[in-house]
């Protein structure tokens, strides 16, 4: 069960006396968690960067939802606030529009281009700002609802979510990292379901499919194996590692959002 008194970070009540000055606003994050608990939001998952230095002052991120908004997309998923935040001098609070699928607790963040994000300074912090950025995210929701709907509405032949395997790999991992893999192979087996609500050929279902096994991590890489590690296997499918970084993570959830608006936009023609 999650419990965030389990982070640091979250819980952090001082500033970092030896990476901030006297200067620096310290909010802590407990306060914003406070004013979003007022407008209904409650906090049902979090991340923290793993920290060998300034441990409780690093980079972490929450996930809020609001049961008023419970059906708004139906039973498959429900709308949720990210919060991403440090106390390291470096970073703003940053609210940002997110999703979370009942299927497969994958959650998601909206692209900025779909709805924009709002970073929020510690100097000058109020909670009406707060309460602003919460309002502009939620009157701006309905567009993700009508990509949900037209993403599923969009079918997508064997070769099309081939295709859409194989640009998801170049959009996420770089040459090094793709180096000795089979593009084919990966691409077929990231894009091959893993759950019965999946199944269906659409595109809702294709992009929830490639988020999941990227984010969590799963045995979907192909590559060839070097000579000198093996006298008889020349090819392995290797599990990836769960997406931990918290830049990461965000970063990779916008771009495939993005794409998948991108294809959407190409199948309407």
């Amino acid at each position: 069960m999650f419990n965030i008194n389990e982070y640091e970070s979250i819980t952090q009540t001082e500033r970092n006396n030896e990476t901030t000055s006297s200067r620096y606003s310290f909010i802590p994050t407990l306060k914003i968690i406070e004013d979003l608990n007022k407008e209904g939001w409650i906090p049902t998952d979090a991340q923290e960067v793993k920290a060998r230095k300034s441990n409780g002052f690093q980079k972490h991120l929450i996930r809020f939802r609001n049961d008023d908004f419970t059906g708004n997309f139906g039973n498959d998923c429900q709308p949720e606030i990210v919060l991403t935040n440090s106390h390291n001098g470096l970073a703003s609070f940053q609210l940002m529009a997110g999703l979370i699928r009942f299927a497969c607790a994958n959650g998601m963040i909206i692209h900025d281009g779909l709805i924009a994000d709002h970073k929020i300074r510690h100097q000058g912090y109020t909670t009406e700002i707060v309460k602003e950025a919460v309002y502009n995210i939620l009157d701006d929701m309905p567009k993700v609802y009508n990509s949900v709907q037209r993403f599923k509405d969009i079918t997508l032949d064997k070769d099309e979510k081939h295709a859409f395997g194989k640009a998801a790999l170049s959009l996420i991992y770089d040459e090094e990292q793709l180096k000795n893999a089979l593009i084919d192979d990966t691409a077929k087996r990231l894009v091959e379901p893993r759950r019965r609500e999946d199944t269906d050929n659409n595109l809702w279902n294709t992009f929830n499919t490639v988020q999941e096994k990227v984010i969590k991590g799963a045995r979907f890489m192909r590559e060839e194996m070097p000579e000198s590690r093996t006298r008889y296997a020349h090819t392995r499918t290797r599990k990836t590692k769960e997406t931990k970084s918290i830049d990461k993570n965000v970063k990779i959830n916008k771009a495939l959002w993005q794409f998948t608006e991108e294809v959407a936009k190409l199948k309407a023609g």
